[in-house]
């Protein structure tokens, strides 16, 4: 009787159509964690499960793979602003696309925490490595809120004296800051935007802001969250 030979199985971690998305996931968190410069390819190679010479082989390098995962979120960023910040035909749409925009920019942070870490890092230290991707990619996305609101300031949504530029840099700064400071949140107050409740409550009253300031009419005022529930936990402190 033929011998029966046992066939090897071959882990679903380890197949190599998955093995550029393995990178991609293991490089964001060890790069989040490390930035660039502390970062080795062994370790990247390591937490994803695959050889080190793969790193080589699909992204041509450390540097390769860097620029390809902060390029990968670019693009999906710029998309979100050129679909959603298309030209409104009314206020109500003006007031809905920015609302949903913003909205997208909150729901990138939850499920990219470590790339929205690195992109803002980076920037911050302009590293000319990734200067290109910014100008062709984020950098876009600003031009594209800016380009909106003139659109309102020409439709008569948007007072006359408003720089958007200031108005666009106002929104980043903000949703920055909420990113950064949330762990804060999390710990004096019992919140999070990672919490949906919270975010939506968030983007609801900075969109509000942002929109009154500007003077944006028929835009409906989001239900304030009780005071109570933000008071510190404990002492703070001084």
């Amino acid at each position: 009787m033929a011998r029966r030979t046992k066939k090897k199985t071959v882990s679903p971690k380890l197949t190599q159509d998955r093995t550029p998305e393995l990178l991609m996931a293991a490089a964001k968190k060890v790069f989040a964690l490390k930035g660039f410069a502390g970062t080795t390819v062994r370790e990247i190679a390591k937490e994803a499960g695959v050889n080190l010479s793969l790193v080589s082989y699909h992204f041509a390098g450390k540097e390769g793979l860097y620029r390809t995962c902060i390029e990968n979120f670019g693009r999906a960023r710029l998309l979100d602003a050129e679909r959603l910040l298309q030209t409104p035909s009314t206020s109500d749409e003006f007031a809905l696309r920015f609302q949903l925009f913003v909205g997208e920019i909150f729901k990138s942070y939850v499920e990219e925490p470590e790339l929205t870490l690195m992109v803002q890092r980076e920037v911050e230290a302009k590293n000319p490595l990734i200067e290109d991707i910014f100008s062709n990619t984020l950098l876009k996305v600003g031009l594209k809120m800016r380009e909106y609101f003139e659109t309102g300031k020409q439709k008569g949504w948007v007072r006359a004296d408003v720089e958007p530029l200031v108005t666009v840099s106002m929104v980043f700064g903000s949703l920055i800051h909420a990113m950064r400071l949330q762990h804060l949140m999390e710990k004096f107050f019992s919140v999070s935007i990672l919490q949906p409740e919270f975010r939506e409550l968030y983007k609801n009253q900075l969109v509000s802001i942002i929109l009154n300031g500007v003077n944006t009419s028929s835009f409906k005022e989001p239900a304030i969250l009780p005071t109570e529930n933000l008071k510190p936990k404990g002492r703070l402190q001084s």
